[in-house]
């Protein structure tokens, strides 16, 4: 019964694909990835298949020279839980992540803030950064089944490197002007605006996208819903709020536009406030 569905979602892969070959080899992986043990690398994954023995230079290659869209590859899993998504909107959440690497020759890796260093010790850790957001499924309203969060993007979201110390002050002016254009944040208006384009394209453009984020991007979301899209509202979660912790504040609407201020750990609390009056 898995099998079976997971098969008709990697069957949903053809789009992101311009030849049906690269797309058979990428099912392939997943389910070798899947099946496998240890750590999830590439090379496991082949060795999952039985094609160890085999040449392995096509396996890479889908990743290095095919030209296929990561973002199409969540379609599918967005359609399926659609009809499960009743009402007027379709809640995500966004957020960042990491994963440590050792590999110091992986140009997109850097020193970052380590998350799970605690309040009394800041600590830095070597790796790769991502943006993921998720499509928050509410199964409690038909069944009953507590919400299930089924990933819809996962993008990487690389640093940029900074120049030497004593580089020219005119590389710092290029580099901080670069930074306001290529952060967290405007990476975060690009993808959700691709999910509201997937959203449209899967039959939902009545719906308006409610998107669930921390404080560290609450004023990027602000700025660039005005600019995208009038059929999107946000929440976004900030340790100290502008009318004080715990309260709910509307400090900007518009058409089809709402933005609250939430601390953290009450934003899906919020979230499920929202939604419940308006189930069907």
């Amino acid at each position: 019964m898995l099998l079976r569905i997971l098969l008709q979602l990697l069957d949903g892969w053809r789009p992101a694909f311009r030849q049906d070959r690269s797309r058979r080899r990428a099912a392939a992986q997943a389910l070798g990835t899947l099946v496998s043990f240890g750590r999830r690398t590439l090379s496991r994954a082949i060795w999952a298949l039985g094609r160890q023995q085999q040449d392995w230079s096509a396996e890479y290659r889908l990743h290095s020279r095919s030209d296929w869209n990561p973002a199409l590859l969540f379609q599918p899993v967005l359609e399926k839980a659609l009809p499960f998504c009743g009402g007027r909107y379709v809640a995500a959440a966004i957020d960042d992540t990491r994963i440590h690497k050792t590999g110091r020759r992986i140009q997109s890796a850097f020193y970052q803030r380590d998350p799970l260093s605690p309040k009394f010790r800041f600590n830095l850790m070597f790796g790769l950064r991502f943006l993921q957001i998720s499509l928050l499924v509410p199964l409690y309203r038909r069944h009953q089944a507590s919400p299930r969060a089924l990933p819809v993007r996962f993008e990487e979201v690389p640093a940029l490197k900074h120049p030497r110390r004593k580089a020219p002050s005119e590389q710092w002016a290029a580099y901080r002007r670069a930074v306001k254009q290529n952060n967290l944040s405007t990476h975060a208006v690009t993808t959700i605006t691709g999910l509201r384009s997937s959203l449209d394209a899967a039959g939902q453009k009545t719906k308006r996208l409610l998107m669930v984020g921390d404080g560290s991007l609450c004023l990027w979301y602000l700025l660039a819903v005005r600019r995208t899209t009038a059929s999107l509202a946000v929440v976004c979660g900030c340790a100290d709020s502008l009318s004080g912790a715990g309260s709910q504040t509307e400090i900007l609407s518009g058409p089809g536009l709402l933005a609250h201020h939430r601390p953290p750990r009450h934003a899906a609390r919020a979230v499920a406030g929202l939604l419940r009056p308006l189930a069907d």
